[in-house]
């Protein structure tokens, strides 16, 4: 029970990090000889940046927190 927090951390961080990358890649294109329609939007980088760090703090606090346990 004791590793059970930062065990959630770093699972949580793995997800945002996915998710984020999900959000950054999610645009569609239509290519009709030289004409090339895409349709995305710029509120989704936005929001795949924050879940990016949201990752990023998730993981190494995870890290940090089972380094000390360790201890």
């Amino acid at each position: 029970m004791k590793n059970a927090i930062p065990i959630i951390l770093i699972i949580a961080g793995l997800f945002f990090g996915y998710e984020g990358y999900n959000r950054m890649q999610n645009t569609a294109q239509i290519k009709i000889g030289d004409l090339k329609i895409e349709a995305g939007a710029n509120g989704g980088k936005e929001s795949a940046y924050i879940f990016f760090g949201l990752g990023a703090v998730c993981l190494v606090a995870g890290l940090v927190m089972m380094n000390k346990r360790g201890k």
